[in-house]
């Protein structure tokens, strides 16, 4: 009798426990090679994306403009340049 078909096929299973296990580990492999391939554009497009000249901040990437400034800090700067004051206190409004 051959040495893998032996008492209850122990050896048998054993190997195709080990080639299933390697199969499975291969499909893994092959199913996270489109995502790898894909970081390295993805880090790019995320170093491009424009950010804020006051603090930071990441801005949307939409394909239009881009800003320097991100929206609470446009908003400030669009109020200071109108000569409007930049927060709602109601201190800094026009006097009636």
């Amino acid at each position: 009798m051959p040495a893998l078909a032996g008492e209850g096929g122990d050896l048998l299973d054993a190997v195709r426990a080990r080639r299933a296990e390697r199969a499975r580990a291969q499909q893994e492999e092959y199913q996270e090679q489109p995502r790898r391939a894909a970081e390295p554009k993805r880090a790019e497009r995320e170093a491009a994306r424009p950010a804020c000249a006051s603090c930071g901040t990441k801005c949307d990437d939409d394909g239009g403009d881009s800003p320097t400034l991100c929206e609470p800090f446009e908003a400030k700067a669009v109020a200071a340049a109108a000569g409007s004051p930049a927060s709602g206190n109601a201190d800094c409004g026009p006097a009636n």
